[in-house]
């Protein structure tokens, strides 16, 4: 007989099932409880609390994978080896390579990536609803549709490969139900009864099993609903099974008892609220719940973060206040990538145990990362990505601080593919004594090394399962399995039992990965990258889960995959649009309208998105229903990025039920006070608003205060709260001790620091002070270029020093210079310029650059009556002249610097000197950032230099070493073009008003259409007694500076000039926190 238990939820299906079954069972007849997969655990656990342990001789719960497995081990055939996901994957694909000249529609997609993975999808879909090759060839006839018709038809040879390979080798627990159904009224053991629990429809292959056991045992299917009409809509689903089991009984000729609708509470007995919403939330009347209803909550929070920290907060308050257990809790959502970051680490600040109900892709592991990254050394060859995820997995001998350290090296040396490729110890250490070389070579020699004879094992071609068996190879010869084991004990010996189950499975699930490839290709040739391509792609199909805890623990799960196993409260998070209810737009292989014309043909398969929504219906009726005693409904405002989240059609239908109903809003603060680690951060930023002044706080956080401050434990922390509150904000000013203690006395600078000092003093004293200096990269920086650049042009003139420039011509200019860059390239000892093309372009580049501000300097000195005497000259300790010395308020300081050139004229019986200095862009000397003592160097380097000498200042200047493109509508002429450059090579500075000194530097200075090698206009030309207060501010301004250093002053606070910004490109911005 068949028989159907019908009731809305929480009507007491399940209670009348367990007595039933208890009855049968007292009568001697054989009962079993089939029930889906996710439900098993539950069924046996509820099976025993109700019934006792004896019952579990009387009474057996099936899901159809064990009533498979129990006729096969009847009737056979046993099956001993199941393909997995992967497999599956790497069999679809094995099959299209097979299938290909065969294909006719998909020919063009067995290539594409994530092609198999669609494949396989379909394949399960198939091996559900009993659809087989043979059926797929004859709706292709069937058809009208032409383009459907050649799909099918390709799917069909597919397939039909896919079940061959697999038939050979395994066994597909998806054929499992298929091959045993036909099988099941030919055992004994089934007989008695069957309750059929929890499912709401079934697949054509399951209709068939059920179709069996009808044969032999009487079958009580519970079905959650209040109506079989098929109008429905929530529940059509339950109405089409109803419909098609009575369908099958009858054409057995069993009988089909009328649906017997249970009316008694259960669930809601006591609790009329979810009761009203359970029986109208989709019915097409709207009938009102008066009153505030005390069962069912709205939570509007702002964002997801306050959104999961209320949630933690709430079921804190409910455990303290109505005695809650945590495994009364049933949390949910409709996206799980929203939250699994923010659950774990919130619900341990308020000491809740919970379990996540996530898959966590195997991929994600480090050991699968690892791997991967090992056999993309083997396809694409070394990277610090690649070799720093092997490092930091944690599976090699080596340790945090090794690490780091190795990083840092191979991040500042710019490794190059010569270097990862060799066997030999690096030798290059990119900022002297920066690294110990010897540590650097250990790490290498322990990871590297290893890796290159792994490379020196795939000399030539190789099959796939060569490649497979040398991988396997490597890995045992760096006892990769016994890490592995070590790990897993460590694991468990301190209580992470869930991370040990995850790497025990990530390992399993990597060795039968690599297990399947090996049969499933194994006289395949494959290069590298499509053997990680395969091997990727086939870790991607799989998933690490964990079985549920027993012990109380709050679980949170995604709706979709959620079991109700009573829980007294259900919280829903993340109740907004296309999220809760969630929509579904993709279609896959087969569209929406294909199905439907599938089903014409006789051939069924899952429903399309317009049944997937009726699905989703009902999963919001479950939902809803789940909770027996209160549900609560978190709808955030916005997401992490801050964009709106619209509002759930859930909220807006139940507040239409219950119109009285208030959203709440977090404002009350002794819903604040749960937990104490939260809690006393809390505090904390209630003690910074009232400069911990205890007196001002609200008593509800005086006596908070009062219980911290007297807990041993927390006393301490508050202490250094109240330190760092003392400390708020940046600090100003240090004491003079302790910037005596960091800078020195006597104070010794380089101009360029005080030019830093003045545009930011705080970062001055992060850089010199507290010497937080960037991490070093390799590469090309604009300070290598630029110490070439300066060599090249000091060696070139300092050989030209006595020479007639007016006879240098530009091809010997060129040449000179070119020889010039290589050998002062090869003398730096940075070995980058010969590692790649990209630096042999920069190497032809900085040629250009040398050249062409060459060429502008020497056709300056064939004009000018200055020559160049003095290159590079230093001044300082060591250097070539004495420090510069300035008096202070804190005694002698003492300034040291770094002179590009000093060019010399004899006029009027007065000696003239001329300062330059190069740069890599244009730069001029403002007023205002001379006034501020940030572009003063060329004042106080000439100040240095007439301090020693005889003679008077005639310029200060800035220099463009640039290379630049002449942009033309035709082609120039040579004096166009020479003119054009000369022009975009910048000259700037400060000059004497004086003619002779003006014909001096430019023997044609009104001339406009003359070629000028100076920018001489009137803002940058200043008499005598002008420009003796320029350098005598100069000078006055570093002495003010040194002061201020040996003050202690360190405000963030840079001069405000326009065009100016230090902020922009400063590393210290994350610090000061300055805008």
């Amino acid at each position: 007989m068949l028989e159907f238990l019908c009731g809305a939820a929480g009507s007491g299906k399940t209670e009348e099932i367990y007595k039933r079954a208890e009855r049968d069972a007292a009568a001697g007849k054989s009962v079993f409880l089939l029930v889906p997969d996710q439900y098993s655990m539950f069924s046996e656990q509820e099976l025993i609390s109700r019934l006792g342990l004896s019952a579990q001789n009387k009474i057996q719960v099936l899901t159809f994978a064990r009533l498979s497995n129990m006729v096969f081990s009847k009737l056979g055939p046993l099956r001993t080896r199941y393909i997995d996901k992967a497999g599956k994957y790497l069999m679809a694909c094995r099959a299209m390579q097979l299938s290909e000249k065969e294909l006719k529609f998909f020919a063009r997609n067995t290539s594409q990536s994530g092609f198999a993975g669609l494949i396989v999808s379909l394949i399960s879909e198939f091996k559900r609803y009993g659809v087989t090759p043979e059926s797929l060839e004859e709706s292709a006839r069937l058809t009208d549709d032409a383009p459907l018709g050649m799909k099918l038809f390709d799917l069909a040879v597919i397939y039909r490969k896919f079940n061959e390979l697999v038939a050979e080798e395994y066994s597909n627990a998806e054929d499992s139900l298929a091959i045993a159904a036909p099988k099941i009224s030919c055992c004994d053991f089934i007989q008695g009864s069957v309750y059929v629990n929890f499912f709401k429809s079934f697949t054509p292959v399951e209709y068939t099993a059920l179709s069996e056991i009808m044969k032999k045992a009487d079958l009580c299917v519970a079905l959650c609903c209040d109506s079989l009409s098929e109008e429905s809509s929530v529940f059509s689903v339950q109405a089409h099974t109803h419909a098609k089991l009575c369908e099958i009984a009858k054409s057995l000729n069993i009988a089909v008892s009328a649906p017997e609708f249970l009316k008694e509470e259960y669930r809601f007995l006591h609790n009329a609220e979810l009761r009203h919403l359970r029986d109208n939330f989709f019915s097409f009347k709207t009938p009102c719940f008066f009153g505030s209803p005390e069962s069912i909550h709205i939570v509007m929070p702002e964002n997801r973060y306050a959104e999961v920290t209320e949630c933690a907060r709430l079921i804190r308050r409910l455990c303290r206040t109505k005695g809650y257990s945590f495994n009364d809790f049933l949390v949910l959502t409709g996206s799980m990538e929203s939250y699994e970051l923010l659950i774990p680490s919130i619900f341990e600040e308020f000491e809740i145990n919970h379990f996540l109900d996530r898959k966590i892709k195997l991929t994600d592991s480090p050991l699968m990362r690892m791997i991967i990254a090992i056999l993309e050394i083997l396809a694409y060859g070394f990277s610090y990505e690649r070799v720093m995820t092997i490092i930091r997995s944690g599976y090699w001998d080596i340790s945090k601080t090794e690490a780091d350290i190795f990083e840092n090296y191979i991040l500042a040396a710019d490794i190059t593919h010569k270097d990862w490729n060799s066997h030999d110890d690096w030798h290059y250490n990119p900022k002297e004594s920066a690294f110990d070389m010897e540590q650097i070579n250990s790490v290498k020699a322990k990871v590297v090394n290893p890796l290159l004879g792994l490379l020196g094992m795939f000399s030539g071609r190789k099959t796939v399962s060569e490649i497979c068996r040398n991988i396997c190879g490597f890995l045992n010869s760096i006892n990769l399995h016994e890490l592995v084991s070590t790990k897993i004990d460590l694991y468990i010996s301190s209580d992470r039992i869930e991370a040990a189950e995850q790497l025990h499975r990530a390992w399993n699930s990597f060795v039968s990965v690599i297990n399947q490839i090996s049969e499933c290709m194994q006289d395949n040739y494959a290069t590298f990258t499509e053997f990680l391509a395969l091997f990727s792609a086939a870790c991607g199909e799989l998933t690490v889960g964990i079985v549920p805890p027993t012990q109380d623990k709050v679980m949170i799960s995604e709706v979709s995959r959620f079991r109700s196993t009573g829980e007294k409260v259900v919280i829903v998070l993340g109740v907004c649009d296309s999220s809760f209810p969630k929509s579904h737009m993709a279609e896959g292989l087969i569209s929406d309208s294909e199905r439907n014309k599938l089903a014409d043909t006789g051939l069924t398969l899952a429903p399309d998105a317009y049944n997937r929504q009726k699905e989703e219906q009902f999963l919001v009726y479950s939902v809803l229903t789940t909770g027996s005693e209160q549900l609560y409904l978190f709808s955030p405002a916005s997401d992490k990025e801050g964009n709106s989240l619209g509002s759930s059609s859930v909220i807006k239908r139940i507040k239409a039920l219950f119109p009285e109903i208030a959203p709440i809003r977090i404002n009350d603060e002794e819903d604040l006070i749960e937990s104490r680690e939260n809690t006393f951060y809390e505090l904390n930023a209630r003690l910074f608003e009232v400069d911990f002044e205890v007196d001002r706080l609200k008593p509800i956080w005086k006596s908070a205060y009062a219980f911290f401050a007297g807990n041993p434990e927390y006393k301490s922390r508050l202490e250094r709260f109240r330190q760092m509150h003392s400390r708020r904000g940046l600090p100003t000013k240090l004491s003079a001790k302790t910037a005596e203690q960091l800078y020195g006395k006597p104070l010794i600078l380089s101009v360029s620091k005080l030019e830093k000092y003045n545009s930011c003093a705080f970062s001055f004293f992060m850089r010199y002070g507290l010497l937080a200096d960037q991490r070093l990269l390799g590469g090309l920086k604009v300070t290598d270029t630029g110490s070439i650049l300066h060599s090249v042009l000091c060696d070139y003139f300092k050989a030209k020093k006595d020479a007639d420039f007016s006879q240098i011509n530009r091809s010997d200019c060129f040449s000179d210079i070119a020889v010039l860059v290589d050998k002062v390239a090869a003398d730096s000892g940075n070995s980058m310029f010969a590692a790649s093309n990209f630096y042999g372009y920069m190497m032809l580049r900085l040629k250009n650059i040398a050249t062409s501000t060459a060429w502008k300097l020497v056709k300056f000195y064939s004009q000018s009556e200055f020559r160049p005497t003095d290159f590079e000259i230093s001044f300082g300790k060591h250097g070539q002249l004495p420090a510069y010395e300035i008096s202070t308020r804190h005694g002698e300081a003492f300034l040291e610097g770094f002179i590009d050139r000093v060019d010399r004229a004899e006029l009027g019986g007065k000696s003239y000197i001329s300062i330059t200095d190069y740069k890599s862009s244009e730069k001029g000397i403002d007023e205002s950032k001379i006034d501020a003592g940030i572009t003063i160097q060329p004042l106080i380097y000439a100040n240095a230099v007439t301090r020693i000498e005889n003679a008077e200042p005639a310029a200060m200047m800035y220099m463009q070493m640039n290379d630049p493109i002449i942009q033309s509508d035709s082609v120039p002429t040579e004096q166009d073009w020479e003119r054009s450059m000369s022009a975009q090579i910048k000259i700037n500075g400060i000059f004497l008003d004086d003619p002779e000194v003006i014909l001096a530097f430019d023997k044609n200075p009104d001339d406009k259409k003359a070629e000028h090698f100076v920018n001489l206009d009137k803002k940058s030309m200043f008499v005598q007694s002008e420009m003796e207060k320029k350098l005598k501010a100069a000078e006055e301004c570093a002495a003010r500076t040194a002061g201020n250093i040996l003050d202690g002053h360190i405000d963030a606070e840079p001069p405000d000039i326009p065009g100016f910004d230090p902020c922009s490109y400063c590393p210290y911005s994350s610090v000061c926190s300055e805008e």
